[in-house]
């Protein structure tokens, strides 16, 4: 519906202005004698009177006369057009306040699409991924594979080839190449990655019979599309090449296979105990370019894990279950100067671990001997530790990556930083961490950290927060009891995620892994009564057949401190789950009396063990009933 015509306005318009010039040029046409539809003559009249030379004009004339109506139609469109029916529908005149108004338009329309185009790129981005992410190289073809592996080590400061087999050209091999490492991959129509091979340029590089496992592990990333995954590996490689850093994981690969010949050997092959004791049973390339330890595991993933029969490394690769098991990969970032081994030594480790091992003069510049923790009385490691007067430094170090990460209280990192050299507050909470994976907690007290799959929200946590479980059976006590948990108030033990840990010597592995044992151990005596499936909110009646335990006091890691009642005969308990340096858990029981506590006997025996192998609350206080039961008979 058409507005009403806008009323005359005094100020000069658009279109008043191109009238008036319209008028003034005919004016000047009508004066100089200069017809606007110029006779069939082109050499007499008009032309002769402009031109004294008698140079035919009458073209130029008409040209410009064009041009000028083209012009003024141009304008004229414009302005009954575009200004008009933008702001108002309307054909009248247009005023310099509509000027403004169009131009406040075209502002906002552009603030609009710099607003948009943010979105848009977004939205682009997520759409290749997304294709990338269903794309299959098989799907892709052989040449959109090349191209996206070009892509993908653009930034990294490496070389790309191309070749073509002489016996079938539809078969391409890239070649990925830095200073000492060579990444061949052969790609067959119709985009099918067929064979990786890794390979080096000098002797600075990880074990030889290594190379094979490499080498199946690149592949099954990009058979099965998982081009993010290869290109993390292939970074790391990058890394390691431009800061010379193959020596150094060389050093730590070799050392982490010598010490874990050294503990089965002293062990008496005991697998399970290297693993949860000592460092941990090492592998090389596996989900990862690089070395790994499996380290703890949690008591229902240990279940699953036969340890019987000859374990074979092919076989102790396909041990463990995927939930459950805790690895920590070792590889190298930029870091503050950091003293390394001279190229002349492959390893930290002094051959045969010999204690005595007299340094001959040349090498005492370069670095002493320093004794390592061990476990179970076995003799303690002889390592090289490299001297200030060393000049083997580089701005890089060791990382341990933790799979997955690990809520810890503060204390827990702060020993952690003193053992591998980090002392300041600052220090230890940029480099222990990193802000997790899905967006949750990086700090946050014990408790919020522990239980953040439940319904619970900080400041929630208190008397009125119930967690309930149904125990399980146990040979001790085959009538399954109702417990209720509650928590006492002072339960703001500040802790963080453990992501990542510095390290800069190989002696510094047993110290750190014990102390992530430990804590992952308290953890799961806490997730086992406090977690999402017996959270509960608001107190509940008490039932006649149920036990209510108060969490009276924690020590994260080393103690978890239960108070309870036993309705037959009515007694009040303490029960304390200490927590050992070595992973175990001691079960300590007293009795509250008039003078005091006094310790019991019902800690002792089967109920402690259970503690240490289920790592299950509700089971010890199971046992723990079915043991106060027989007494009382």
């Amino acid at each position: 519906m058409a507005m009403n015509p806008r009323p005359f306005q005094p100020s000069r318009t658009i279109g008043s202005s191109l009238t008036d010039l319209q008028s003034d040029l005919k004016l000047l046409l009508q004066e100089l004698n200069v017809s606007l539809k110029p006779s069939g003559d082109q050499t007499h009249g008009a032309a002769n009177f402009i031109h004294p030379l008698a140079i035919n004009t009458h073209d130029r004339q008409v040209a410009l006369l064009a041009i000028h109506e083209q012009m003024q139609a141009a304008l004229l469109r414009y302005r009954d057009e575009t200004l008009t029916g933008t702001l108002d529908g309307t054909l009248g005149d247009v005023g310099d306040g509509d000027v403004e108004e169009f131009l406040e338009l075209l502002k906002d329309r552009s603030i609009l699409q710099s607003s948009i185009t943010p979105l848009k790129t977004a939205l682009t981005e997520c759409l290749f991924i997304a294709k990338d992410e269903l794309a299959t190289p098989e799907k892709m073809g052989v040449d959109a594979v090349a191209k996206k592996l070009e892509q993908l080590i653009a930034d990294m400061g490496l070389q790309l080839y191309l070749s073509a087999h002489f016996e079938d050209t539809s078969v391409v091999t890239v070649t990925i190449c830095g200073t000492i490492f060579v990444v061949d991959i052969v790609i067959s129509p119709p985009g099918v990655v067929t064979k990786i091979k890794l390979s080096y340029a000098s002797d600075t590089h990880p074990q030889h019979q290594q190379h094979e496992l490499a080498d199946e592990l690149l592949t099954e990333m990009l058979s099965k599309g998982d081009f993010e995954s290869f290109k993390k590996s292939i970074a790391s490689l990058a890394f390691l090449d431009a800061n010379a850093g193959f020596h150094q994981i060389k050093c730590i690969e070799n050392d982490l296979l010598s010490i874990h010949q050294i503990e089965l050997a002293n062990s008496g092959n005991d697998f399970e105990s290297v693993m949860f004791e000592g460092h941990g049973l090492p592998f090389m390339h596996c989900e990862r370019i690089g070395p790994s330890v499996v380290y703890w595991a949690t008591p229902t993933a240990r279940l699953e894990i036969d340890w019987s029969g000859e374990i074979t490394p092919t076989r102790l690769r396909k041990m463990f279950p995927v939930i459950g098991v805790c690895r920590a990969f070792i590889d190298m970032e930029s870091y503050p100067l950091t003293r390394f081994l001279p190229k002349f030594k492959n390893q930290y480790l002094v051959p045969g671990n010999r204690a005595d091992l007299q340094l001959p003069p040349n090498e005492q510049e370069y670095y002493n001997l320093i004794q390592g923790a061990s476990w179970r009385n076995i003799t303690p490691l002889t390592f090289y530790n490299p001297l200030p007067t060393s000049n083997e430094t580089a701005a890089i170090t060791y990382f341990l990556r933790l799979t997955p990460p690990i809520a810890a209280a503060t204390t827990v990192a702060r020993d952690i930083g003193r053992v591998v050299g980090i002392v300041s507050v600052e220090d230890f909470g940029n480099e222990l961490n990193e802000e997790s994976v899905d967006g949750g907690l990086r700090y946050g007290t014990m408790l919020e950290l522990l239980v953040r799959d439940s319904t619970i929200t900080p400041g929630t946590l208190g008397n009125a927060t119930v967690f309930r479980s149904t125990s399980c059976k146990t040979r001790d006590n085959p009538h399954p009891i109702t417990q209720s948990y509650t928590l006492s108030s002072n339960m703001s033990t500040p802790a963080m995620v453990l992501c990542k840990i510095p390290f800069s010597h190989p002696s510094q592995l047993l110290p750190v892994l014990q102390l992530l044992r430990r804590q992952l151990t308290f953890n799961a005596l806490v997730r086992s009564c406090f977690n999402a499936y017996t959270h509960m909110l608001g107190l509940q009646a008490v039932q006649e057949d149920m036990v209510s335990l108060q969490l009276e006091d924690w020590t994260p890691p080393e103690q978890l401190v239960f108070t309870f009642a036993h309705p037959r005969p009515p007694h009040q308990y303490r029960l304390t789950l200490r927590v050992e340096t070595d992973g175990g858990v001691g079960v300590v029981v007293e009795e509250e009396t008039g003078d005091g506590l006094g310790r019991t006997s019902f800690g002792e025996g089967r109920v402690s063990r259970i503690a240490s192998r289920t790592l299950d609350v509700g089971l010890v206080v199971s046992a723990l009933y079915g043991a106060m039961r027989d007494a009382s008979v």
